[in-house]
């Protein structure tokens, strides 16, 4: 098992090594209606994440259906609090915590969607990185949650697939900063 220094120094020895590609790569926000072509697959997959994430009442989220969209090796992030390391997930283990949240909290019973109400993709060759924005709401409409996930993407040369998530939940005295919300967004409009 390797340590968590050994994998902090290999994140970013990969991070410093891929920063420079990104220098020629361009941002298109979710509301560009430019067109913008090359980017719909990322799209679509990342529409497709958060609805496996969704779930209805007594129902579960779409488990293997998640499962696909995950690149070998992807690792998970839960949202960093203060004064706590950071200690990453490999896809089972998300995907066992997410369940054990969903069974062991009112919201297993209730039902929880996650949309999209924002986004940020930047795409390089065969690699990309997304800031989605988005709205945890209970089925009857009341939210619940909001944060922005920080989602790596590969290119496995027919789809896209995550590599690595990040997550931040807005909080009292702590809200989302304004670049990752926006009022106008309409996830149609492209």
């Amino acid at each position: 098992m390797r340590t968590l220094g050994a994998c902090w120094r290999v994140r970013t020895t990969t991070a410093l090594a891929v920063l420079p590609l990104f220098a020629g790569c361009r941002t298109v926000a979710m509301q560009d209606t430019g067109g913008g072509g090359d980017l719909e697959p990322i799209r679509s997959m990342l529409v497709e994440l958060y609805e496996s994430f969704s779930f209805g009442p007594g129902e579960e989220a779409d488990w293997d259906g998640m499962r696909t969209l995950f690149a070998p090796g992807a690792n998970f992030y839960s949202p960093i609090r203060a004064g706590r390391t950071p200690v990453g997930e490999d896809v089972e283990e998300f995907v066992q915590g997410f369940r054990d949240w969903v069974t062991g909290t009112p919201i297993g019973e209730s039902g929880l969607r996650e949309e999209i109400t924002h986004w940020q993709i930047v795409r390089c060759g065969t690699i990309a990185h997304a800031f989605v924005t988005f709205d945890g709401v209970l089925p009857d409409g009341t939210p619940y949650s909001q944060g922005v996930d920080a989602i790596q993407l590969v290119l496995d040369g027919e789809r896209w697939l995550l590599a690595s998530f990040t997550s931040q939940y807005a909080r009292a005295g702590a809200p989302l900063p304004e670049r990752f919300v926006d009022p106008s967004f309409a996830r149609g409009a492209d």
